[in-house]
């Protein structure tokens, strides 16, 4: 048996090489999967659970890292623009000496932000500095770029100062502009997905949807794209808005479902009927009808009665639509992440951490394909079979 143990950034933490005979493979699938756990963890759950059958078989876990190389290493987490100008690290970029070509991404290659006052790491020393950004589906992802990559020496000189520019592409109209040589080739940013480790499936997805922004500017230039047509938000219902007859017999609906699956978690012993809860919903309605308002209604309630939520949406921006929606209440993912499913049948598996959520919500059902249909039925099949 070879054991490889790795942390987060994919550095070695230890290997062990032993035989297969002197283990008892002793383990548990409901033991691994019950909870939502990185690979790491699952990896040390399941070897604590081995039992050792011979005395020299000892294996330690440490968290010493050994590392694949002479550079240094850092890791910065790159902030958005409501807490950039007030953040540490980026006050002293500002703060910086005379070197007005220096962008914040080689500002922390150069110096030693640990300390205080920051300064210049010896002369030849290697220096790797990770960043972490958010997704590129987030609007935010181009202030982010700017803030890293355009020099500057304020934070008003990478903040939008466009008013009629659309929120969606506001970030991007800056990086557009201050950054034309970087922005206008689609190459950089396919190669930034790459070197992240995204497939090649996301990266092309990524890549329509970063032409699709370029799109938009371009209306927008034109004068041919009014700000409210690319506002997530701007045409939707208030909460408090009155509901049809059909939206609330489906809200009526929701929350019987809710009680009596209440009901059936509280009374042990099968004294509630686990049937009249256990099925699918499905909200169905012409174009107009208010099935999302319905479905924020539906989503508010649960999260009032203390339930736990996850939206799943077959594209990003939808999803992150809903993330803008309920502001980190409501946990958002794209239908391929959240269920683990893959183009190629073989890669596909379930996800059991869903079984932490109260709630699954799956928006835009018409837009899934048969095999990805197929699978989210068969994942959530598991759960009922299993009641």
């Amino acid at each position: 048996m070879d054991v490889q143990v790795a942390n987060d950034n994919s550095l070695i933490l230890q290997y062990v090489a032993g035989y297969v005979s002197k283990w008892n493979e002793s383990y548990h699938t409901d033991r691994i999967f019950t909870v939502q756990a990185p690979p790491a963890v699952t990896a040390i759950r399941y070897i604590a659970s081995l039992s050792i059958c011979k005395p020299e078989m000892w294996m330690l876990v440490t968290s010493k890292e050994l590392s694949r190389c002479d550079s240094t290493r850092s890791k910065f987490c790159v902030p958005d623009a409501s807490d950039a100008g007030s953040h540490a690290v980026v006050r002293q970029y500002y703060a910086r000496p005379d070197d007005h070509h220096l962008s914040l991404h080689q500002y922390l290659r150069q110096y030693n932000v640990t300390i205080t006052p920051p300064k210049c790491y010896k002369p030849g020393t290697s220096v790797l500095v990770r960043l972490q950004y958010l997704s590129i589906y987030n609007p935010m992802y181009f202030f982010q770029l700017l803030l890293m990559t355009y020099p500057h020496r304020d934070i008003a000189d990478i903040l939008p100062t466009y008013e009629d520019t659309p929120p969606q592409i506001k970030y991007f109209k800056v990086a557009s502009i201050l950054l034309p040589d970087y922005v206008h080739n689609m190459k950089n940013f396919e190669d930034e997905l790459h070197v992240c480790g995204h497939k090649q499936g996301f990266i092309k997805t990524a890549m329509y949807y970063i032409e699709s922004l370029h799109d938009m500017f371009y209306l927008h230039q034109q004068a041919a794209l009014p700000v409210l047509t690319v506002h997530g938000h701007a045409t939707a219902p208030p909460l408090s808005a009155p509901l049809g007859t059909a939206q609330e017999h489906a809200f009526a609906c929701f929350k019987q479902v809710l009680e009596q699956r209440a009901e059936y978690y509280i009374h042990t012993g099968g004294h509630s009927n686990a049937q009249e809860w256990m099925q699918f919903m499905m909200l169905l309605g012409k174009p107009g009808s208010g099935k999302p308002h319905s479905l924020l209604i539906c989503i508010n309630h649960a999260l009032a009665s203390d339930s736990t939520v996850v939206v799943a949406a077959p594209t990003g921006i939808l999803a992150q639509t809903f993330a803008y929606t309920f502001d980190g209440d409501v946990h958002c993912d794209t239908l391929h992440s959240l269920f683990y499913f893959s183009d190629t049948p073989e890669n596909c598996r379930y996800n059991w951490a869903l079984n932490q959520y109260d709630v699954v919500c799956i928006d835009e059902l018409s837009q899934v394909s048969v095999p990805l249909f197929k699978h989210i039925m068969s994942t959530l099949s598991s759960y009922l079979w299993d009641l």
